[in-house]
């Protein structure tokens, strides 16, 4: 809970740090254009006023970009999550059909295999912390996999066939969850966006102070559009920290659904 806690507050510390610099560009701006009055026309007025309306069209553009870009994988995640919980329960089930000598144990390691994976979506885990959880469940995957593998060779039926392409579509999608959760919006697209966005707010800051029309809650009001645009880009693009995380309601069924009904190894 601490570490989930420390991760939302840097970044809602690095929003408002973002809103302090696009402030600080719009004064910077305003304070720019004052000292123009009376050494430049109406003609430079309307050159900056058309490179303000170039670079908010760059800047829209840009944000749209990236709101995609975020939206896609986050919406991924959630996908390769509702499938891996989908694979965990019908590969435990499949388990029933296995040989009485290694149906039990293979139903335990799943359940391992679940807790497991409920630890990876915890809140506020980081990279290193995911591979860590990922060595763990790989070393169940190998586990259970080879004691399938001796029952499929040494006494191939359909029943084992089955339980064993469920347990191939779990391995695989928990891979998948593992390269999506590792991909990330490139940090240069987020800078640029900040450079973008300072830009846009000086030249907006610029036309006020040349023109006398000091507008400091419009200026405002963009400002705080802006970084709360880039916030939620931010936040979809860190499914385990924020205000949208990972949904692992699947995960949680499962295992609830399993200790309800009694499957446990003493079957």
């Amino acid at each position: 809970m601490m570490t989930f806690e420390y991760t939302y507050l840097k970044e809602l510390l690095l929003i408002l740090a973002v809103l302090a610099l696009l402030l600080v560009s719009y004064y910077y701006g305003f304070w720019l254009g004052g000292k123009m009055i009376g050494k430049k026309g109406d003609k430079h007025l309307s050159l900056i006023s058309n490179i303000h309306v170039g670079l908010t069209g760059i800047l829209g553009v840009m944000l749209a970009f990236s709101f995609s870009l975020s939206s896609t994988r986050f919406e991924y995640r959630r996908q390769l999550i509702i499938k891996e919980s989908m694979s965990i329960g019908t590969a435990f089930f499949r388990a029933g059909l296995l040989p009485d000598t290694i149906k039990n144990d293979v139903r335990n390691l799943l359940l391992e295999y679940i807790d497991a994976r409920l630890k990876f979506y915890k809140d506020g885990n980081t990279d290193e912390d995911r591979i860590k959880i990922n060595s763990e469940s790989r070393r169940l995957q190998v586990k259970i996999w080879s004691i399938t593998a001796i029952i499929g060779k040494s006494a191939p039926s359909l029943n084992t066939n089955v339980t064993i392409l469920a347990l191939n579509e779990m391995i695989d999608v928990s891979g998948n969850i593992s390269s999506s959760f590792q991909n990330h919006l490139p940090r240069i697209i987020i800078i640029l966006l900040v450079i973008v966005s300072m830009c846009t707010i000086f030249a907006q800051g610029y036309c006020h102070g040349f023109s006398s029309d000091k507008n400091i809650r419009f200026a405002l009001l963009i400002c705080i559009v802006i970084c709360s645009i880039l916030f939620l880009i931010k936040d979809m693009d860190a499914p385990t920290s924020g205000f949208l995380r990972a949904d692992i309601y699947g995960l949680l069924e499962i295992k609830q659904e399993i200790n309800k009904y009694s499957y446990s190894v003493n079957k």
